[in-house]
């Protein structure tokens, strides 16, 4: 997804409650400027400094929007997203496309949180179930390749529910805008659509693939560990 920084004017009504003045307006804007130039020399961490100190000189909450995309970029997912869904929740005067873009954030980055923790439980589970097990040596790579497969089923199966939303949202997006005009949506935007479906067509399909291929270890290997057993007694 193509990133984009929300560049202020900040020329916004004051708080009821505070009012703000206009040397701190003039600060933020500063800062704000410096923060957008080191981002675009991809200094990301430099940038961040700066649009936090100027979200601290005036707290407008359409700042939050380049918090999130910093933080983003920095691989910083769980403050990406509370800066998305605080800009989502305060910001209601921004425009748009922004709010559509931060929408769509919010739905990755939950996505990836999920999936992240998908990723590690069976690696902990396995790891906590073979400490006590005395199994036969001749079981023990059958029972990896189960654990292996069941690990790459939920592994596509969350990859392919990540593209299934991005997907969803990139066409929801499309339907509001381009979708409703009288001209329609360009060739390459409607091609960027059914290129998210087939991906997570293909996603879905090796999901079964491995859930079959995992299906067939438990089977074979619980097959030859009968015929071990047999044998010995």
């Amino acid at each position: 997804m193509r990133t984009t920084l929300l560049f202020l004017t900040l020329l916004l009504v004051p708080s009821v409650a505070v009012a703000q003045t206009a040397s701190a307006k003039a600060k933020a804007q500063a800062l704000l400027k410096d923060g957008l130039d080191l981002y675009d020399r991809g200094e990301r961490t430099a940038a961040l400094e700066k649009f936090q100190a100027a979200y601290a000189a005036f707290p407008s909450p359409k700042l939050l929007f380049n918090v999130g995309q910093a933080n983003r970029d920095l691989g910083r997912r769980a403050e990406a997203l509370d800066a998305f869904e605080r800009f989502l929740r305060d910001a209601t005067d921004a425009s748009p496309e922004t709010i559509a873009e931060a929408r769509r954030s919010v739905a990755e980055l939950r996505a990836q949180t999920v999936a992240a923790a998908a990723t590690t439980a069976p690696n902990a589970f396995t790891a906590t179930e073979s400490a006590p097990t005395a199994a036969p040596s001749d079981s023990g790579p059958k029972k990896w390749l189960v654990w292996g497969g069941a690990a790459a089923t939920g592994v596509f199966g969350v990859a392919a529910v990540v593209s299934g939303i991005s997907a969803r949202s990139r066409f929801n997006d499309l339907k509001s805008s381009c979708g409703a005009t009288a001209a329609g949506c360009s060739s390459s935007q409607i091609d960027g659509v059914k290129s998210g479906a087939a991906r997570t067509n293909l996603l879905w399909a090796l999901t079964g693939v491995a859930a079959a291929a995992t299906g067939i270890a438990f089977y074979v290997g619980s097959g030859e560990a009968g015929v071990s057993v047999a044998a010995r007694f």
